[in-house]
């Protein structure tokens, strides 16, 4: 079966007529397959609309991909103004019904708990009876704080997918200490003041691993640097679970940390005489090659001389989410800056110190994974 001939015939009604129709694509287990492979609004806008066989495919497969929070600002401005003048709590029925079936269609999603206003009630209530049995959920916030009917909604979407969920990312603590995850591989949480406080963290995190009996992963997000109560109460408890930090290089004088990333220019002097700089056995850092005596790389021996256990390090040119490498880059910087960077890349080698491919180390979970079954814990941090 032509796969272009099958998902293009939607966009033209007589190939629909003498290409559709002959041969019968109307098994739904080979439809769904098939718009797997499409956008999902071009499911809902097109080829939902071929045939009544076509219209249940659309509407009853589940797309492992991500609803974000674009969306939901495109949700409210279509109710908002979809209201009906002489009911503020009615709406077009036939809106609602799209955006609940599009909704049912994803098996991930995230979404800014705060910006529906006066439409909050509604528009949580169209979330959590759509959104279910979902694979991720990620809740934002960006004002002051999290009102309760806020915590409400998430802890009931919680409850909606507790049992399948593997990935969660909340702001607020509340919703999700008396729900057990079975499933759950990641959690994230944001830590900061106006929401899930250090004190918070260092109360409830216990009872957070009781119910995440298959948590893998713990991503600690910070604002501006990590508190040093919340460094000294890790350092103090949960040592062990130190496998990685990005741009956090305060933790390492706390505890021992196995691998140090970073996505952002980050001056050589911030790691230098930190007490645990010697835990690290891999490091990320964004480089500019055409510049190659800033951020303290002038005296870059200064720094690397006291990572005594360093085994590789990825230098990263930027843009970092591209793929090219310090030595791709070499052969087109000017002669006096590719003599500098070559005697660093000697240096490395001397001590036995190897250069990473792009990726490597950088947001690598498979690396995580296998250094922190190595030291043989079955759960670990990333602070970042």
């Amino acid at each position: 079966m032509d796969l272009e001939k099958v998902i293009t015939c939607p966009r033209n009604r007589e190939k629909c007529e003498q290409f559709i129709a002959p041969l019968r694509i109307f098994n739904k287990t080979i439809l769904q397959h098939t718009l797997r492979f499409t956008e999902v609004d071009e499911c809902f806008k097109s080829f939902r609309l071929v045939c009544k066989t076509w219209k249940n495919a659309v509407e009853t497969i589940r797309f492992n991909r991500v609803v974000d929070n674009n969306f939901f600002i495109k949700l409210y401005h279509t109710l908002a103004n979809s209201i009906f003048y002489d009911d503020r709590t009615r709406f077009v029925p036939a809106i609602i019904t799209y955006h609940e079936k599009y909704l049912k269609s994803f098996r991930k999603l995230e979404v800014r708990v705060d910006i529906f206003w006066e439409l909050e009630p509604f528009i949580f209530e169209l979330i959590s009876n759509s959104a279910q049995n979902m694979n991720e959920l990620h809740f934002f916030l960006c004002g002051s704080g999290v009102s309760e009917r806020q915590k409400s909604f998430i802890a009931k979407m919680l409850n909606n997918s507790a049992q399948i969920l593997k990935v969660i990312t909340v702001w607020t603590i509340s919703p999700i200490l008396d729900i057990s995850f079975s499933k759950l591989k990641i959690l994230k949480l944001y830590i900061c003041e106006d929401f899930i406080k250090p004190i918070e963290f260092q109360t409830h995190f216990p009872e957070l691993l009781q119910n995440m009996k298959n948590l893998e992963t713990v991503k600690l997000r910070f604002y501006s640097k990590v508190p040093e109560v919340i460094c000294q109460h890790i350092a103090q408890n949960y040592a062990e679970h130190c496998i990685s930090t990005k741009n956090e290089s305060d933790m390492l004088d706390h505890t021992k940390v196995k691998i140090f990333e970073s996505s952002v220019f980050l001056p050589l002097t911030s790691l230098k005489n930190k007490k645990y700089i010697g835990s690290l056995e891999y490091m990320s850092l964004v480089i500019k090659c055409e510049k190659p005596m800033d951020f303290g790389w002038d005296n870059y021996r200064d720094c690397f001389d006291q990572c005594t256990n360093l085994k590789a390090i990825e230098l990263m040119p930027i843009p970092t989410d591209g793929r090219e490498t310090l030595t791709n880059i070499l052969p087109n910087l000017q002669e006096f800056d590719q003599a500098i960077w070559k005697e660093r890349i000697s240096y490395f080698k001397s001590r036995g110190i190897r250069l990473a491919d792009r990726g490597e180390i950088d947001e690598n979970e498979n690396l995580r994974m296998t250094l922190a079954k190595k030291v043989g814990i079955s759960w670990k941090f990333h602070l970042y």
